[in-house]
């Protein structure tokens, strides 16, 4: 064989080893790349919870969410995003994430404690957004300018209760689909009070102690409703949530939606679902407007100038909403005249938990 012919073996063999060097390299950097972070947490860490409270746990790598996650329990049950509900059995509990991968892993503590009294809670959550199927009285809300304090929030009264309405119990959550019960704990998704009476009738009527907060909008051309939460709003939980009220704006079943066809307000017909949405609490305050099409028989969003805004304690939900463009918006959508004397409804909390929308409903259904 010429030294012509063994020099060209030679370089196609060193070509063979390189291409097999380089195939090594890039396997074992592409992961680093494109793939899973070399760590990532859990958060929160460890948390104290009662037996059947839930809490929603989320893998994180320097403030980002990491996707793809398997979850799993020692005690009580998770789900595949990373919700978990307590066991009834005292005890300390490890949730364990796991990356498809298999190199990567982390661990969390859950204390499960009879007592009632929680001081073990996480103090924020990473802000990662989700992604869930709102229904149709919570849809997307267009994007808004709230009005946001500029100060430390700091502890304001509790509005009286008006003349015919009642404080709602903390913690009376449901599950929004099936309307079973469901035990939780989100400060800012638990309502207290809101203005609409035992009787469902809506009130026009700002208390007092919330008079400061709206002192620049006018009374006599807009309407207020307000929701006070019996926890403040965490400018950090990452939980997306929606405050609404559906209304039946001439109190007649016979006009808007039909009874029975929604989940908020079962036995009246209501033209008009006003709300605030927020895909993470803390992350913005979209106010939005649907009214019942009569011609469809349907929702349709509707554009018009809403305004949002916490109270100084982040307690409170106020919503401004000018009563010439409603009225207009419910004459031609849902060919209903509204009465604001006779108007009835509902307000709710929405809040995606995992896999699960958790309600919260002022009055209560019946």
């Amino acid at each position: 064989m010429g030294s012509q012919a063994r020099r060209w073996i030679i370089g196609i063999f060193i070509l063979l080893i390189a291409l097999v060097a380089a195939f090594v390299v890039l396997n074992l950097m592409l992961p680093t790349w494109f793939g899973p972070p070399a760590t990532f947490d859990i958060f929160p860490g460890e948390v104290t919870l009662l037996p059947g409270q839930g809490w929603q746990f989320q893998a994180v790598h320097e403030g980002r969410s990491v996707r793809g996650i398997q979850w799993t329990a020692t005690g009580g049950t998770i789900g595949a995003e990373g919700f978990y509900i307590a066991p009834p059995e005292p005890g300390d509990y490890q949730i364990i994430a796991q990356h498809p991968s298999e190199f990567y892993s982390a661990v969390a503590t859950v204390h499960v404690v009879q007592d009632t009294t929680i001081t073990e809670v996480p103090s924020a959550l990473p802000t990662p957004t989700q992604t869930a199927t709102v229904p149709t009285e919570t849809p997307a809300p267009p994007t808004p300018t709230p009005k946001q304090p500029t100060s430390t929030p700091t502890q304001t009264p509790t509005p009286t209760p008006i003349p015919g309405t009642i404080f709602d119990d903390s913690g009376d959550f449901f599950d929004f689909n099936t309307l079973q019960p469901f035990t939780y704990t989100l400060p800012g998704s638990d309502i207290k009070l809101a203005c609409l009476n035992e009787d469902l009738r809506l009130m026009r009527t700002v208390p007092p102690e919330l008079a400061g907060e709206v002192g620049d909008w006018d009374t006599e051309e807009n309407l207020i409703l307000w929701i006070v939460l019996h926890e403040p709003i965490s400018p950090t939980l990452n939980v997306e949530t929606s405050w609404l009220f559906a209304l039946d704006t001439d109190n007649d079943p016979a006009t808007g939606r039909p009874p029975g066809s929604g989940q908020i307000n079962p036995e009246l017909g209501a033209e008009v679902t006003i709300g605030v949405h927020s895909a993470a609490s803390g992350a913005g305050f979209d106010p939005y407007m649907y009214v019942w099409k009569a011609a469809s028989s349907d929702f349709e969003l509707t554009a018009i100038d809403l305004e949002t805004r916490l109270s100084t304690a982040r307690d409170t939900i106020l919503i401004r909403v000018p009563v010439k463009e409603l009225a207009d918006a419910i004459r031609e959508f849902a060919q209903t005249e509204p009465d604001w004397d006779e108007a009835v409804g509902r307000s709710a909390t929405l809040a995606i938990v995992g896999e699960v929308m958790v309600a919260d409903f002022y009055p209560e259904l019946p």
